[in-house]
């Protein structure tokens, strides 16, 4: 299954925050979907950003894996959606290229 894992850190996080935490929160990623995970997006200041990934494993345990194993914070968000066919798509970037490459 493809999914999107959107992720929004409370708003007073700081930029030590996000360069100590974010690197954690892609590592937990990486081994939940085997490596097969690709960015989507980030804001500019990093505190939303998302990852396409794909895996077998059932979404919530990426979430249990993620607050229990990193310094998630009380105000943080998260939301996995499951991404279906692939309908249309404009220009050429790295996320719209796994879409295509990930059926």
């Amino acid at each position: 299954m493809r999914y999107l894992l959107m992720i929004q850190l409370r708003a007073d996080s700081s930029l030590d925050r996000v360069r100590r935490d974010v690197p954690q929160i892609v590592q937990h990623l990486s081994r939940y979907s085997g490596g097969n995970h690709e960015i989507a997006y980030r804001s500019s200041d990093g505190l939303t950003f998302g990852f396409l990934f794909q895996s077998d494993e059932d979404p919530g345990k990426l979430q249990s894996t993620l607050t229990a194993g990193t310094h998630w914070l009380s105000g943080d968000g998260m939301i996995v959606v499951e991404v279906g066919d692939l309908k249309a798509g404009l220009g050429s970037s790295r996320a719209w290229t796994w879409l295509q490459r990930h059926p």
